[in-house]
């Protein structure tokens, strides 16, 4: 197990303080160090499985830990708020958790109470923010959302931390949880927020173990603190602190000019020869944007078209290609021009077609039938005809496109309010439709993919983002769309001063690249011209620069049809 790991992972491993830090940036083997950590624990320590715990931030990334662990044994791998919901119930006590349409709901209760024009997206954000950071916790939003779910007894997923911490302080069951955590490893250590720190501080581990990587902590607007890692050191001056500093990832060229965001950062060397590919592409508008995007994948895969792209294959698939953005607008303004090319593509994160209000609501029902529990229904406001018509369902032996249309007849969805969302949605769940119990299939999978933010790892086809979801994957080309001021860095970050973060950002998204790096802005968006980024700067001469030759070609045109025109003005 320890000859397949460099001396600073091996040193990792080996070393037995009470409190360690392993600073682990992008593509340094993080997940790799963690899991032959835990495995030595438990083969060489004689550690109990019963006796270790091991935190990560996403279902997606438990699953790939809990993966490579040896079956034999069986560690608690899991999310803060799995972990909080464990203690909660332990205590005896019953937690119900609001669906996303009650608190959504609820929220937009809030809304019309204050009078205020707030969406019901920021008002979330800031209850949840709020509530992570342990600041102003007299704000009337959030009193009046945490008052509705009190009175419907029901918690959102902040609520079963808070609640955990409180039980915690009963002797025996801190006594319990202590022992399970006698061995705590908290991964992605950069993203804990005040309250999850909290919690880890509550358990009181005799053994402590976080790994993460301070120049990759991009979630301050969930209420993930950036001084993290100084304020451990303040509560335990103690600890140990090891730097993995050898890149398994990206070439040479790409990780050293994604360092130069920063003053003065630790190296990290990478294992690959030379070779990388960085460049800035200025091309015309965000319509040339995707167009010159589509064109280079398809002059990557070796071909001039879909078709001969296809058959000319270079030993790159659809999937090797990420597209990712700051903004969900820029991404949407993206898919709009590039559907049309007929490339396959999969929008993840909070992008995810998955995530769509009506596609939320058939999921509802889908959880109903198959489980019978009318909590599932949530706030869907059926008549009692219609849930009627619901219940005989469950008995009811039909086809999957049978059952969709009354589904949607009962949920008031004609035909033309039907989106393209879910429309794909049901697409995509129609490939279960011809098993038994298809409908416990299609949860399943639902369950699965929303585990890895919507991000189905089993389709070929191209990943479409925000920086917000790249973090923990990987591609062997990536574009950057945007990268103009205002973008990258977002002009809400520069008004607020906070830079620091948006150099982060875009840090995490160009450490995704393994081969090849396209930074990509436009000399107008919308209709304006654009600024040149602040980080190109930065960056400037350790990247190759490119002109789109559609450029001169729209120009031209541009230029044809102004003399046209001032040509008929003289008669």
């Amino acid at each position: 197990m320890l000859t397949d790991l460099n001396q600073d992972q091996n040193q990792a491993v080996l070393d037995d303080s009470l409190v360690l830090v392993v600073l682990a940036g992008p593509g340094t083997g993080k997940t790799k160090t963690l899991v032959a950590k835990a495995q030595y624990l438990l083969t060489q320590q004689q550690v109990s499985s019963d006796q270790l715990c091991l935190i990560s931030f996403t279902n997606k990334a438990c699953q790939e830990i809990s993966s490579r662990i040896t079956k034999e044994y069986s560690p608690l791998v899991t999310t803060f708020h799995a972990l909080a919901l464990q203690i909660l119930t332990s205590s005896g006590q019953e937690v119900k958790i609001a669906p996303p349409e009650m608190i959504n709901q609820l929220a937009s209760q809030v809304i019309n109470e204050l009078k205020t024009d707030q969406s019901v997206k920021d008002l979330l954000l800031e209850i949840s923010y709020l509530k992570n950071t342990q600041t102003d916790l007299e704000n009337l939003g959030l009193k009046l959302f945490t008052d509705s779910l009190e009175r419907l007894k029901l918690m959102d997923f902040d609520d079963l931390l808070i609640q955990s911490i409180k039980v915690l302080e009963d002797q025996k069951l801190h006594q319990y949880w202590q022992q399970k955590c006698q061995y705590l490893f908290v991964d992605e250590f950069q993203d804990t927020s005040i309250l999850q720190y909290q919690l880890i501080k509550m358990l009181r581990p005799d053994h402590l173990m976080v790994i993460g990587d301070p120049l990759q902590s991009i979630y301050s607007f969930r209420g993930a603190d950036g001084n993290i890692f100084d304020q451990l050191s303040i509560d335990y001056p103690q600890l140990k602190q090891i730097r993995l500093s050898t890149h398994y990832r990206s070439r040479p060229e790409i990780i050293s000019t994604a360092l130069k965001l920063f003053t003065n950062p630790e190296l990290l060397n990478s294992v690959k020869d030379q070779g990388g590919e960085i460049q800035i592409v200025t091309t015309f508008n965000q319509v040339s944007e995707s167009k010159w995007t589509e064109n280079k994948i398809l002059e990557l895969m070796g071909g001039s078209d879909l078709n001969n792209s296809i058959q000319n294959d270079q030993n790159l698939n659809f999937c090797d290609f990420a597209v990712i953005f700051r903004t969900r607008k820029l991404a949407q303004d993206f898919m709009s021009n590039f559907s049309q090319s007929g490339l396959p593509v999969q929008l993840i994160g909070e992008l995810s077609p998955f995530l769509d209000p009506k596609v939320i609501m058939i999921i509802s029902v889908f959880k109903f039938l198959v489980s019978g529990d009318l909590f599932e229904l949530g706030l869907l406001k059926l008549t009692q005809k219609n849930l009627l018509r619901l219940s005989l369902l469950r008995s009811k032996e039909t086809t999957f496109p049978l059952l969709v249309e009354e589904i949607l007849e009962v949920l008031k969805i004609p035909k033309a309010d039907r989106s393209l969302d879910l429309d794909f949605v049901l697409q995509t769940l129609s490939q279960f439709q011809d098993q038994k119990n298809y409908l416990q299939k299609m949860l399943k999978y639902y369950q699965q993919i929303n585990g890895q933010e919507y991000f189905d790892t089993t389709v070929d086809k191209i990943a479409v983002m925000t920086i917000h979801s790249v973090k923990g994957l990987e591609f062997n080309t990536v574009f950057i769309g945007g990268f103009e001021q205002g973008l990258i860095p977002h002009q809400r970050a520069i008004e607020n001063n906070q830079l620091d973060e948006e150099k982060r950002l875009l840090f995490v998204a160009m450490t995704r690249a393994k081969e090849r790096l396209f930074l990509i802005k436009t000399q107008k968006r919308w209709g304006q011209k654009t600024i040149t980024s602040t980080f190109e700067e930065l960056i400037y001469d350790h990247c190759q620069h490119l002109i789109d030759q559609e450029i001169t070609k729209i120009l031209c045109r541009q230029k044809k049809r102004a003399e046209k025109n001032r040509q008929k003005s003289l008669f």
